[in-house]
């Protein structure tokens, strides 16, 4: 099957977070057995500079797959008309709800062939984000019959949910859960002193992942923790806040600021932590926390994520969004002793494994791209 992909940003690409290792993961997973075209950006999120090494606006092949890497300004209707019909594809994906989508969308979706994974921005988090906007746009979808043509692919069964409130008359959604990175195969000796905490939060610096909500709570902690926080820089009033927070923090509590990490980065710093934490105020599925537990970093996270009941297996803890049970939970990881953080690191380790092992993604994508 002939597979033509537009997705905003794509590798050597990483600022953008989830989307892009969603569909780096995904075009890995399909390449072995479909012809993979993929449509996307010369360049990183906020980025001036285009990727070096890379031929714009034309087609090359790499790793056995087939790039286009288009200029600023070059993303127009005539360009995707023009490669849709060069690359005459079976299926078309898109890679988000929102951003450059809308032309591929407008100029195939009457063919039937268009998948559209929105990727969490379609949760009412996402949405309360410039709302008119989104909403509008939504609407225009509806009113031109798209959800009629389309096949949505949610990430797991609330992410469905979602979509059908927004596209209540979409005939076809199916829910194919997210293909992640390796889970290592055991864990290397590392301590933990009751009294201390090592503690990462690793995310794009937007208001949705709650930076400043787990500053706030760190004020009254007790013990030492070392904080680390490896962003994505993307808002810089935000930054200038959590800045702000942080530098007012009481001395037991010592910060590092890490910015545009690479993934590979990201993990050597969660296998150094006690706890990753991420207070997110919504994530259709979280690779920043599957990484954590994939190493065997045990998460306090929100119950915004799919990633539920994770203290009844040892994994960490997902809580409500309240101040005062994120700071008991964190009063809990920094009473630890090494033995009973170990059982939480077992733990941690042992969920990512079970995702594999229960995700079937052959069957699910199978699915997907044939329906």
């Amino acid at each position: 099957m002939r597979i033509l992909i537009f997705t905003d940003w794509f590798t050597p690409a990483f600022r953008a977070g989830g989307p892009v290792r969603s569909i780096i993961n995904l075009v890995n997973h399909l390449r072995a057995s479909h012809e993979i075209f993929v449509f996307t950006s010369d360049r990183d999120l906020h980025s001036s500079t285009a990727f070096s090494g890379i031929l714009p606006d034309q087609w090359q092949k790499q790793d056995n797959i087939h790039v286009y890497y288009y200029s600023p300004g070059k993303m127009t209707i005539g360009v995707v008309r023009k490669n849709i019909a060069y690359v005459n594809p079976d299926r078309i994906y898109l890679n988000s709800m929102f951003s450059n989508m809308f032309i591929p969308l407008w100029l195939a979706y009457p063919s039937g062939k268009v998948i559209i994974a929105p990727r969490g921005m379609l949760k009412a988090s996402a949405l309360a984000h410039k709302p008119l906007k989104k909403y509008i746009y939504c609407l225009f979808l509806r009113v031109l019959g798209v959800e009629k043509y389309v096949t949505f692919h949610a990430a797991n069964s609330e992410e469905e949910v979602e979509i059908r409130k927004i596209f209540p008359m979409v005939r076809n959604v199916i829910a194919a859960p997210n293909i992640p990175i390796q889970v290592i195969s055991g864990l290397l000796p590392f301590n933990k002193q009751p009294g201390h905490l090592r503690i990462l939060f690793s995310a794009r610096l937007h208001r949705i992942k709650n930076l400043s909500f787990l500053l706030s709570i760190l004020n009254n902690v007790e013990g030492e923790v070392e904080l680390e926080i490896a962003v994505i820089r993307e808002d810089p009033a935000y930054f200038k806040l959590c800045q702000h927070m942080a530098e007012n923090l009481p001395g037991t509590i010592k910060v590092s600021w890490y910015f545009d990490l690479e993934p590979a980065e990201v993990l050597k710093l969660m296998e150094k932590v006690h706890l990753f934490v991420l207070p997110t105020q919504g994530e259709s599925f979280g690779h920043a926390i599957f990484e954590a537990l994939s190493v065997g970093c045990p998460v306090l996270i929100s119950d915004q994520t799919p990633w539920r009941n994770l203290l009844s297996c040892k994994a960490g803890m997902d809580i409500p969004l309240v101040d005062n049970l994120f700071l008991d939970a964190i009063n809990t990881f920094v009473k630890l002793d090494s033995s009973c953080w170990e059982e939480f690191r077992q733990g941690a380790l042992q969920k990512a494994k079970q995702y594999v092992d229960e995700m079937q993604s052959e069957y699910y994508y199978d699915k997907l791209f044939t329906s």
